[in-house]
């Protein structure tokens, strides 16, 4: 039976013909290959696994191998039994050397090759088939460190959902409470202290959803440059004379679909971090310009997508980062600074938000060389922007409007109905949807408003809103939401939405805007 089924009768020169073939294809082949001798030696080695090795050429590592004090040996003793055994199949991870004295990890699989006389019957060679498992490993890393984030996300998400509720009630409350008192009682001072903690409670909730992408974002479309010179006072207050801020702005403004407080907590989250980065003074520079990436930029960045972007930078001339720090920076609750004097949420925040708009963070950073972070958002229509004039009002808004209150938590749900009847609103107020259908079927009224949580038992707000509009077609409604799930993340600009924790006077104008507006 001829050893080739495709060959009947090989001859010489047939048999030359397939071995130079065979030899040009282990060669050539994408995967490491070698014989190894009884004693550890190369007896022969393809280019992909000297080149895993770092040599450039396979005569080069067996010239390596040969040489007194130069490369060691591939496999010892043990392993070269294992692979001589007649039990197939079985693949062994160890370390390997690389020219450069570096290790990396590999996955080795072998078979005998030459068999010997030897009274322990072990081959005189076996081959081995390398697997390089750096690029393996580092996706897997990526993917345990993907899984922990949205793992924390997850517990951001429910915790915000709750300790929102509790901060609109507390902030609410007193405020309602500061409306009533003469500034001069000393029990107005407390209670503008608990205001004030209850915001910055708020804000650190903030924070913790925009890192892991739960955030609730309002997208329409949004003039860069605008943002940046409406900010610019703000970040003078905040970072210090002994800090200069320059400005370059690209000339047509260029236009993102954002949410525009993310904008801003981006621009005041790196300044923040330039400003401790800049100790004794230096410059900070805020540039916006339009950028095309094409293919060959994408590439070396995991994660960008080709397109035409508008290109956000913050540059600082501070210490600069090592490698290793840049490596972790937007990692949650990773911070180079002394315990007590940062959360470690600021660049996660900035991450997690350009992230979820669909945009990309390239960082460029050297010890005492400053570092700049460079945002990439799809760039926008610069014909949607709209400037819309803002209306003076003077005092809390009142209405006489008839407004159904659909909101699980009771403390918040108790708050809301106190303002709008304080307010001149006639108040409907139910616990779940189907406790809402109920009340208004009962009631025989009808209602002006909607005013909801989102995220409720039974039916989201959306749905539930749905199906009473199937009632009374011309309804309007104010959505509340402490944070962006699946049925609010990315709310369209034209919805009614009021993100908790929000005061008495933010709910009276939300409710007066939606009630006055055009349907």
């Amino acid at each position: 039976m001829a050893r080739f089924p495709n060959i009947e009768t090989p001859d010489r020169s047939t048999r030359d013909d397939f071995e130079a073939r065979y030899e040009l294809l282990v060669e050539h082949a994408p995967i490491g290959m070698c014989e190894v001798s009884r004693t550890g030696r190369l007896r022969w080695v393809n280019r992909a696994l000297a080149e895993m090795l770092g040599y450039d050429s396979g005569r080069e590592f067996l010239d390596a191998d040969t040489a007194v004090g130069g490369q060691p040996p591939l496999i010892d003793e043990h392993l070269f039994s294992q692979f001589a055994t007649p039990a197939r199949g079985a693949a062994v991870e160890t370390e390997w050397r690389r020219k450069d004295g570096t290790s990396i990890a590999v996955r080795l699989r072998g078979r005998a090759v030459q068999r010997s006389e030897h009274a322990d019957d072990l081959p005189e060679t076996v081959a081995i088939i390398a697997e390089d498992l750096r690029e393996r490993r580092g996706l897997e890393e990526r993917l345990r460190t993907a899984h922990r984030l949205e793992a924390i996300g997850r517990l951001a998400g429910g915790i915000a959902h709750d300790f929102n509720n509790m901060l609109t009630a507390i902030l609410g409350y007193s405020d309602m409470l500061l409306e009533q008192l003469d500034e001069q009682k000393p029990i107005f001072r407390d209670l503008q202290e608990i205001g004030k903690a209850a915001r910055r409670a708020a804000a650190l909730t903030h924070q913790l959803l925009a890192f892991s992408r739960r955030q609730l974002l309002k997208l329409e479309p949004l003039d860069v440059n605008a943002i940046v010179r409406d900010v610019e006072p703000m970040i003078r207050r905040l970072i210090g004379e002994h800090i200069t801020i320059e400005t370059r702005l690209a000339d047509p403004p260029p236009v993102i679909t954002a949410d525009r407080s993310q904008i801003e907590q981006i621009l005041v989250n790196l300044a923040v971090n330039a400003r401790d980065a800049m100790p004794h003074g230096g410059r900070l520079t805020f540039e916006t310009t339009f950028a095309t990436l094409d293919e060959g930029c994408v590439s070396s960045h995991e994660g960008c997508a080709p397109g035409e972007y508008v290109r956000l930078s913050v540059t600082d001339t501070g210490i600069g980062m090592t490698a290793e720090v840049q490596a972790q920076i937007f990692d949650p609750f990773f911070t180079t600074k002394e315990l007590g004097q940062s959360t470690g949420l600021g660049l996660a925040t900035v991450y997690g938000t350009v992230r979820q708009l669909g945009g990309h963070v390239w960082v460029y950073s050297e010890p005492d060389r400053g570092a700049v972070f460079k945002l990439y958002f799809r760039r926008g229509d610069s014909a949607a922007v709209e400037q819309i004039p803002r209306q003076e009002r003077h005092g809390p808004p009142v209405g006489a409007e008839s407004v159904l209150l659909v909101e699980d938590e009771a403390t918040v749900r108790t708050f809301c109905k106190t303002v709008l009847r304080r307010h001149g609103y006639q108040i409907l107020e139910a616990a779940t949807p189907s406790e809402a259908f109920a009340v208004l079927q009962t009631s025989g009224r009808s209602v002006d408003l909607v005013v909801t949580d989102v995220a409720m038992p039974g039916m989201n707000g959306y749905e539930m809103v749905r199906r009473l509009r199937s009632m009374i077609p011309p309804l309007k409604a104010v959505y509340m939401s402490g944070y962006a799930d699946q049925f609010s993340q990315g709310i369209d600009s034209n919805i009614d939405l009021i993100e908790k924790p929000f005061t008495s006077a933010q709910l009276l104008r939300r409710v007066r805007d939606t009630l006055d507006r055009a349907s």
